[in-house]
């Protein structure tokens, strides 16, 4: 069953086996579309003991059996481990001495073991196999980044991959387990993971079977959680309710306070727009705020100037459609109004400073392109939002810190 490829190939192995034995710092290793047997496994296992590879990827390979592939995968990163793990998980990079012979050492050996693991769209079909592989990986010290797309099939549990990085103690920064058929989040404990993890940074669950009640409990997630900086969502088939949960998440626009407090850290990646995809205007709505807000985080603006944006476009919303007096001084008696103070305080003094007249209605244009809608802004509407706030005597308490408060 080990007899794919003739022997003849593998002299070349063994050549690539010998350039690799003499390089010392190797980056990464990366085996994509190749066909493996057994022998060349253990060439290629040979020549990577004591290396400092910090990433290997296995990536659609035709193994002669997927059991060779673990093998090789585990002992890999159990070498790995027992080459640079005992060592450097007993030493600081902070010497406790003034030695500089110390301090040289523990910087040259810290953190020189593999960060960065994939195995992708190589079907795994036993669960004990993935039971293995998912072991292996969490036991190892370094690997804070996995990637697990496409390797589960046969009679191997969705949820329990999921479920094992869920209940893991690791401090994982880089998780993907696209094309997996996960679905059922909530009984996974999701919800408690994401909405308290402090290192988790990148989180990709794109082509699964996600459901709405699914994408609810991420919305859920994400309104604590202010670390994840991308989430991917791509080939899932989000109902309307979960677009609508996911609007929420990065613009709630119930009132000024609640669109501050919105997510304004994490790009959620979601299917392009298409005719076919569309199944009311409302979502195409939806889905251009969600476009735009991804695309604050992509030009990397501060939380603070992305709460501004939104800020701007609400109130420019409402000033367009004659609703400011209705909602603006309300919610200045809420429970906490301080906590928008330099936000609004700052729209109004952006309205009167502005260049160009038709520098707002650029922006508002570029928030609504689905509309083609240019709202309508002159001196009296501008005034409008001041005059709110002053008229109603406002502007002493916009000015004040309230004790122990966190307002900015």
């Amino acid at each position: 069953a080990d007899q794919t490829l003739p022997d003849e190939f593998l002299p070349v192995w063994q050549y690539y086996s010998d350039c690799l034995n003499l390089s010392w710092n190797i980056a990464t290793i990366h085996l994509r579309n190749v066909q493996l047997t057994s022998k060349m496994l253990k060439i290629l296992g040979d020549s990577l003991v004591d290396k400092r590879v910090s990433a290997i990827l296995l990536e659609n390979n035709d193994f002669a059996h997927i059991t060779f592939g673990i093998d090789f995968a585990a002992t890999f990163l159990t070498r790995n481990m027992s080459s640079f793990g005992p060592t450097v998980s007993k030493v600081s990079i902070f010497p406790h001495t003034g030695a500089r012979s110390n301090l040289k050492w523990k910087l040259k050996h810290f953190d020189t073991g593999v960060r960065c693991f994939g195995w992708a769209d190589n079907v795994i079909t036993r669960g004990e196999d993935v039971r293995r592989l998912v072991n292996v990986i969490d036991s190892h010290p370094f690997v804070d980044k996995v990637r697990l797309d496409g390797c589960l099939g046969g009679d191997t549990a969705p949820r329990d991959l999921l479920s094992s990085f869920m209940s893991s103690n690791k401090k994982y920064t880089h998780l993907s387990f696209a094309g997996n058929r996960i679905e059922g989040l909530e009984e996974v404990g999701f919800t408690t993971f994401l909405s308290g993890n402090k290192y988790l940074i990148q989180l990709y669950l794109q082509r699964n079977r996600l459901s709405e009640d699914d994408i609810k409990l991420i919305s859920k997630a994400l309104k604590s959680n202010d670390t994840l900086q991308v989430l991917g969502l791509e080939g899932n088939r989000i109902t309307d309710g979960g677009y609508f949960s996911l609007f929420k998440v990065v613009f709630d626009d119930t009132t000024l306070n609640s669109i501050a407090g919105s997510n304004n850290t994490c790009e959620i990646k979601i299917d392009p727009v298409g005719e076919e995809a569309l199944t009311s205007e409302e979502r195409r709505v939806i889905h251009h705020v969600l476009e735009f807000h991804n695309r604050f985080i992509q030009a990397k603006l501060s939380p603070q100037s992305i709460v501004k944006e939104k800020l701007s476009f609400e109130l420019s919303w409402r000033n367009a459609f004659g609703v400011t007096l209705d909602r603006l001084v309300p919610e200045m008696n809420d429970d906490d109004p301080l906590a928008l103070t330099c936000h609004v305080l700052g729209r109004i003094i952006e309205c009167f400073n502005a260049k160009h007249q038709n520098l707002l209605e650029r922006r508002s244009a570029r928030w609504t392109p689905h509309l083609q809608l240019a709202l309508p802004y002159n001196e009296q509407l501008k005034l409008s939002i001041l005059f709110d706030v002053v008229r109603e005597s406002k502007m002493p308490q916009l000015f004040e810190r309230r004790a122990g408060s966190t307002s900015p």
